[in-house]
């Protein structure tokens, strides 16, 4: 079977996802990749057989989306040209994780594919939401790749073609350990920034990761480290805590390890509002901003024992054999957009 795996590059969590997931699905069929968005520091399992600039995400230094710079890269008629180059019509099956111009490609040529990731699980609207609901933000979840066939992972199966979140398998195989460091990953904000309300936290030691590092250093209680895979994972694996943006990966990965956890979503990104609903229905606790509360805010939660709800996990096997499982009955109505 030939496959067409269509993935979203403004981050590392849909290419941490993919690298995970990629021996499984290899042995259904011959993969090929298609790439938009240049946000992601990982490497592609894979060199991309149509790579494309796409929707790359800016940030303001102080949080949250920097809307003009996005905006800037919009060009319709270059989309539409890119999309039709990407040759969806050769493929058997076509998977998309919330990657526009392949969805796109198979609207204009009449080519059914599947929603596969994170984002697909907001097709359901039992998926938690903020209180106060975004128009434009639901309007991206359903509409960025809009497909009638919806395969999802989620912190909880919210659906029965929602499933748990994929884990490293590194995480499987070895048990985490406690070396006392507060790992950081808060890619909204500068360096800068950042430093100046973790400096006086000096009795605490943070792990930072923020793609501005060019590279390794100390900095008296707080290391700074340039985005790495691997490194990164270890830093999860040996945290006493982790305090995070509201992804999906990082989240999960750090439930996983039932570690400390506390989350600051992307200022005017919806998907991450609607992620911290789901963490914090699940006992995380969820904080705003970074202003003068915010050294306050941190000194409590790592001085305190927080119980969470943890996620039912699943293998990676298991996860993608559930997955195609679904793809196979596509025609159920369990697997219809629910919009």
């Amino acid at each position: 079977m030939n496959i067409l795996y269509a993935v979203q590059g403004t981050g590392n969590g849909h290419i941490s996802r993919l690298i995970e997931m990629w021996p499984e699905l290899s042995t259904y069929g011959r993969i090929d990749l298609a790439v938009s968005g240049t946000n992601s520091q990982l490497p592609f399992p894979k060199a991309p057989k149509w790579a494309f600039k796409g929707f790359s995400l800016h940030y303001r230094k102080k949080g949250g989306l920097d809307y003009a710079s996005m905006l800037k890269q919009v060009k319709p008629v270059e989309l539409i040209r890119n999309a039709l180059a990407i040759k969806v019509e050769n493929y058997d099956l076509v998977l998309v994780d919330f990657e526009p111009l392949t969805a796109l490609s198979c609207h204009l040529k009449g080519v059914p594919f599947v929603h596969l990731g994170h984002q697909a699980s907001f097709s359901s609207l039992h998926a938690p939401r903020p209180e106060s609901k975004q128009v434009l933000g639901e309007s991206i979840l359903k509409y960025f790749a809009f497909s009638r066939i919806n395969v999802g992972f989620h912190f909880q199966s919210y659906e029965p073609w929602i499933l748990s979140p994929v884990i490293p398998a590194t995480f499987w195989e070895a048990e985490p350990n406690d070396r006392g460091h507060t790992t950081i990953y808060l890619p909204q904000f500068g360096p800068k920034e950042l430093r100046k309300y973790l400096v006086s936290l000096q009795r605490h030691r943070f792990q930072v990761f923020h793609p501005d590092v060019l590279k390794d250093e100390e900095d008296g209680h707080i290391s700074w480290r340039r985005p790495n895979k691997e490194v990164f994972q270890r830093s999860l694996h040996d945290s006493h805590a982790v305090l995070t943006a509201g992804g999906f990966e990082t989240p999960s990965e750090a439930l996983f390890l039932k570690k400390k956890l506390m989350v600051l979503p992307i200022q005017g990104q919806y998907e991450q509002a609607c992620n911290a609903a789901a963490l914090k229905s699940l006992g995380v606790p969820v904080i705003s901003d970074m202003n003068i509360h915010f050294g306050q805010q941190v000194q409590q939660w790592l001085s305190q024992d927080i119980g969470y709800q943890r996620p039912e996990f699943k293998q990676t096997r298991d996860l993608v054999s559930r997955a195609m499982a679904l793809i196979e009955t596509n025609n159920g109505s369990d697997l219809t957009l629910a919009f």
